[in-house]
């Protein structure tokens, strides 16, 4: 979470001793399980999606960052959805929480100052951390960390966990509302229009499912009127932003416009423009089966050390794998759907947690269309946390004699 890309060096092993150490509660269990059956379903058909395109690839030259994404890092985070039970999610949460809040507390000192006019930052702790920053780009404050994908997921978790009823698997409401507040001032001052706009609409969207699911519950007044309060916060720093010439949310909602009419304006919209047609161009000289993983198009890339990425995921799959690969990917998904529905009816305790995580990972998969966030194993974690906490509700929760949900009343 802290460092979620670059230096593979580091992050690889550090997710292969995630995956040691869940096998080893794997074997070690008492009594010992099998995933739940629509887990299973789900992780074989990206693994035969990943073969699929792997095999299609043979020759490619980015054929290796496509087995990375597709068959090892799934790999490893099976065997941590296969291990997890609540004590390791709640676990897992708790990191979560700590991780947002260092990483926005980094990244708004270091713009405070910035612009306080201090330049002094040691060498090595810039480069460890990937910090630049730059106070005028498209009349907002940008800045760069490697941390900072893990808002994407991570701010509407919180924000979405703060305005929803309290549960004993996730972290206090102080310590969600320290996180979602700190991400999403951060993603303000950052110019990150990606963590703005699923900042804004997530935790919201979540809310009013969350209230149609609890419709005969009892409400609380903070409840009732969390979103309320949590819009009034967030318009209160937009604004204040806005008065000192930050336009970071303008931005957002115009980068929302270029998306849906490809009217953008700024280079980023255009690039990503260009962008799609290129990939849409190349999809439809092999619509069906399509080019495989690290294919590249000739005359075209948007990086020349690795000509194989791009920042339109979505594309890039039917680019790579075609139709069919496509069609094995949206089963894969309705299947996953499917079973967190299931997943509410057979363990109801568990519904504020499978709200709240489902937040993070509705949000990653929507910003997920326009930045490559998912070509980072290191991002892919908030999806599969939500797989693992569908396994643990489906199996009908571990440690349930203790579980029990803080009711709205309380």
């Amino acid at each position: 979470m802290f460092r979620p890309v670059s230096h593979n060096s580091l992050l690889l092993p550090a997710l292969g001793l995630v995956a040691a150490g869940s096998l080893g509660l794997v074997v070690t269990a008492h009594p010992f399980r099998l995933p739940a059956r629509p887990i299973v379903v789900v992780f074989a058909l990206v693994f035969l999606t990943g073969i699929y395109g792997s095999l299609l690839g043979i020759g490619n030259p980015g054929l290796a960052n496509g087995v990375l994404v597709w068959i090892a890092a799934p790999i490893l985070f099976a065997l941590l959805v296969w291990a997890a039970d609540e004590t390791l999610i709640r676990m897992i949460l708790l990191a979560a929480a700590i991780m947002t809040i260092a990483i926005s507390a980094i990244a708004l000192s270091y713009v405070a100052l910035s612009v306080a006019g201090f330049r002094e930052f040691p060498a090595w702790l810039v480069g460890q951390l990937g910090l630049s920053f730059d106070g005028h780009s498209f009349g907002i404050t940008t800045i760069t960390l490697y941390g900072l994908s893990t808002l994407v997921a991570t701010c509407p978790l919180w924000l979405t966990a703060l305005i929803l009823p309290r549960h004993r698997l996730l972290p206090g409401k102080w310590m969600s509302g320290l996180a979602g507040v700190a991400a999403f001032l951060t993603s303000l001052v950052a110019g990150r229009a990606a963590i703005t706009i699923v900042a804004l609409i997530v935790p919201i969207a979540v809310w009013i499912v969350w209230r149609v699911y609890s419709w005969r519950r009892p409400r609380t007044r903070f409840v009732a009127f969390a979103p309320l309060v949590v819009a009034a916060l967030a318009a209160l720093a937009i604004l204040a932003l806005s008065a000192l010439g930050n336009s970071a949310v303008a931005r957002a909602w115009d980068r929302v416009a270029s998306i849906i009419t490809g009217s953008g304006q700024t280079i980023e919209d255009q690039i990503r423009a260009e962008e799609s047609h290129e990939l849409i161009a190349g999809w439809l000289s092999s619509p069906v089966l399509g080019h495989g993983f690290g294919a590249v198009i000739p005359g075209y890339s948007r990086n020349e050390s690795r000509p194989w990425n791009f920042e339109l995921q979505y594309h890039l799959i039917l680019f790579q794998v075609g139709i069919v690969g496509a069609l094995v990917m949206l089963v894969a998904a309705v299947v996953g759907v499917l079973a967190l529905i299931r997943s509410f009816r057979v363990t109801p305790e568990l519904a504020p947690v499978l709200f709240v995580v489902t937040a993070g990972a509705s949000a990653l998969l929507i910003a997920n269309a326009s930045n490559p966030y998912l070509q980072a194993p290191g991002n892919m974690w908030a999806l599969f946390l939500l797989l693992a906490l569908i396994n643990v509700a489906l199996l009908g929760g571990r440690r349930t004699s203790a579980a029990q949900i803080v009711d709205d009343t309380d």
